[in-house]
């Protein structure tokens, strides 16, 4: 793209004390300085960089400053941001040469400019700019969409430099962001690097920037004018509360900045001279509105008291024949067509929205499209009954196909057994304490799969075997998640096979990988029926291998991988336990029609094998209805474990409980 140079006057980010303390805590100061995107960070000042300080473990060892660290700076004028980051790492690994970023080494920067203070209250518009460190590919926009860098545009350039030498990569970029950078404007932000290191033999680390905090809170960035000084805002918050206690600041109701309160209810808020309301907030607490004059000095010692404030509105959640409840259905408040908040139903059905301001409020429930209570008005401090329950849609309610029906639906799934395997191993390697075998066998005629055999290397076996069917990820065997398990799984002597399904990882066709495709790749039929056919024909294979003990087979699915995994149950005997991670029955929810890729049909059909679920109470509304309903056609022993998560459940966070479970049933 060539060099690109700016000249800006630039407002300097300084580090604060403590990276959990608060929000909105950002310093600044004013020069002059010429910005050159070559990726030689040189002219960047020392004070505006930030170290990225917090370290998630993903997979083996947690992070360690001696093969990975990151910093990150970022400036800004009237009309773009200037972004820097510096990463140190042992290994440089980039594995798809800028065709999908998330999975390679990368730095992401996030921004938030429409505030939430309460997450659950205020729908949050995260706009992203990440650099791949091969510097071939840009990913902009809401959407997380991965787009080459456009030529000839002046308003966006980046640059990505690698100094072998050192063992450090340089980011450099110059943004025009779709939303205003004005003067007392207060904007979440996070930086996030990425560090492949090797993967999979190595750690794999994942480094928060130390400005993204729990929760959103707000005002991590505080955009001010290059004339007046932004003033400090000092207090405490008192009252009892479980939650993070947020103070923000409102101008004519616009947020303006915000801080987290420490351990001991303290916080410093910057905001620029004007007239504020302040108010706390955590949870279903708040306190009073305090207006609070700011003029050049700061303020010392601001009081506020959290109380329980708000009303709530409460009801039920029925099916249309009002007499069966619909648990863990999600109810939303409205006021027009602004959701000022949300909760779910207990398992009874029973909801309570709390904390909602005096006012009049509509009710919805994703799960009863079409229906409203209307006009319910709600006082402080008060109950309000709902006039009358919400009405579900009997989603799940349509019965599994009849036998005939199905033995004509199993058909498709068949496949020619005589066709040869032509099975190589193309790769052996050992690999953190087990040996991983890189597999290729024919499936069809014209289909070669690709996959992973994860065998324990102590001794010849046999050894019961996990099949693992991976969720809808450009990655598809090579998820890191898929690498823990492995791990864990051969650790107490389990052998575990990964395919890639149909259209992922390397099986992309003509450059494109599933979730390139239109729509829900997993719902195409081609799709389906070849992963299906394909998972049986590694069945197939597993026997021909005499480390695998084939009487005691089980397979782990997530998300998608447990649509393919109840097709997989229902057509294979062989299947002896069911790990299900963010299961359901999908969105084909108003088809009374019998479909070969409704899901219902299969799992009716599992039979009498153990399955264990792992899902979230936060997925999608539909998801969850669709594990309820699950539950109620499986056939043998089940078990579920709800987590206070969204769709992903975090392998760390069920995967003790999942060997427990397989120990006892395979």
């Amino acid at each position: 793209m060539g060099r690109f140079k700016i000249f800006v006057t630039c407002l300097f980010i300084l580090v604060p004390v403590s990276v959990w303390s608060h929000t909105g805590d950002v310093y600044f100061a004013r020069e002059t300085r010429a910005i050159e995107v070559d990726g030689n960070l040189d002219e960047w000042p020392e004070n505006v960089w930030r170290e990225a300080t917090h370290y998630q473990e993903i997979l083996g060892k947690s992070g360690d400053k001696d093969d990975f660290q990151a910093w990150f700076a970022v400036m800004w004028n009237q009309d773009r941001i200037f972004l820097a980051a510096r990463v140190k790492d042992d290994i440089h690994e980039c594995r798809w040469f800028g065709t999908y970023i998330s999975d390679e080494d990368h730095v992401r920067f996030s921004f938030i400019p429409e505030h939430a203070p309460d997450l659950w209250q205020t729908a949050v518009l995260r706009w992203q700019y990440a650099l791949s460190s091969t510097g071939d590919s840009v990913m902009v926009g809401p959407s997380g969409r991965f787009a080459q860098p456009p030529r000839g545009v002046t308003f966006v350039a980046h640059k990505v430099v690698r100094d072998a030498q050192k063992r450090e990569t340089y980011y450099e970029a110059a943004v025009e962001v779709p939303f205003p950078v004005e003067a007392g404007m207060a904007y979440g932000f996070g930086f996030s690097a990425k560090d492949d290191d090797g993967f999979p033999e190595g750690t794999y680390a994942f480094a928060p920037g130390s400005l993204t905090l729990p929760g959103v809170g707000g005002g991590d960035l505080v955009f001010v004018s290059d004339t007046v000084d932004p003033v400090h805002i000092l207090g405490q918050v008192s009252g009892q509360t479980q939650s993070p206690v947020y103070v923000h600041a409102f101008q004519e109701k616009k947020l303006k900045g915000s801080a987290l309160c420490d351990a001991g209810g303290r916080f410093d808020l910057l905001v620029l001279p004007g007239d504020y309301t302040l108010e706390a907030w955590s949870g279903d607490w708040r306190s009073a509105p305090r207006y609070v004059k700011v003029e050049e000095r700061a303020i010392q010692d601001l009081q506020l008291e959290l109380s329980e404030q708000g009303g709530t509105i409460a009801g039920w959640v029925m099916l249309q024949n009002a007499t069966t409840p619909v648990p863990l259905a999600g109810v939303l408040a409205l006021q027009g067509r602004e959701v000022r908040a949300r909760t779910y139903a207990d398992d009874q059905g029973r909801y309570e929205i709390t904390g909602l301001k005096s006012g009049v409020y509509d009710l919805v429930s994703p799960v009863a499209m079409g229906d409203t209570v209307e006009s319910v008005r709600v006082k402080m401090g008060t109950v309000t009954e709902a006039p009358r329950n919400l009405r579900a849609t009997e989603t799940f309610s349509r019965l599994p196909a009849e036998d005939d029906v199905f033995e004509v639906m199993k058909q498709v799934f068949e496949y020619d057994k005589e066709i040869p395997f032509n099975a190589e191993i193309t790769e052996r390697r050992q690999i953190a304490g087990y040996v991983r075998e890189k597999i290729v066998f024919t499936s069809t005629h014209d289909e070669r799969v690709p996959g992973y055999l994860a065998l324990p290397g102590e001794n010849d076996g046999p050894y019961p075997c996990v099949v693992t069917l991976h969720a809808g990820s450009y990655t598809g065997k090579d998820r890191a998640d898929f690498e823990l398990l492995r791990r864990r799984l051969t650790a107490i002597g389990y052998v575990v096979l990964a395919l890639d399904a149909k259209y992922y990882n390397e099986r992309q066709v003509n450059g494109k990988f599933g979730a390139d495709f239109p729509g829900q790749i997993y719902r195409r039929r081609d799709a389906i029926v070849q992963t299906v056919v394909d998972y049986r024909r590694a069945l197939d294979y597993l026997a021909t291998r005499s480390e695998i003990d084939t009487t005691r087979i089980g397979i782990y699915g997530g998300s998608m991988g447990t649509f393919h995994g109840s097709y997989l149950a229902a057509l294979e005997p062989q299947i002896k336990a069911f790990v299900m991670r963010g299961p359901g029955l999908g969105h084909d929810r108003w088809n009374a029609t019998v479909q070969i890729n409704d899901t219902l049909h299969y799992v009716a059909r599992i039979g009498e094998i153990p399955v264990i679920l792992f899902t979230g109470y936060y997925d999608n509304p539909w998801a969850v209805q669709g594990t309820l309903r699950l539950l109620d056609l499986l056939q043998g022993p089940t078990k579920i474990i709800w987590y206070n998560t969204t769709h992903t459940v975090p392998p760390a966070l069920y995967v003790d409980e999942m060997l427990t479970w397989l120990k006892e049933h395979l």
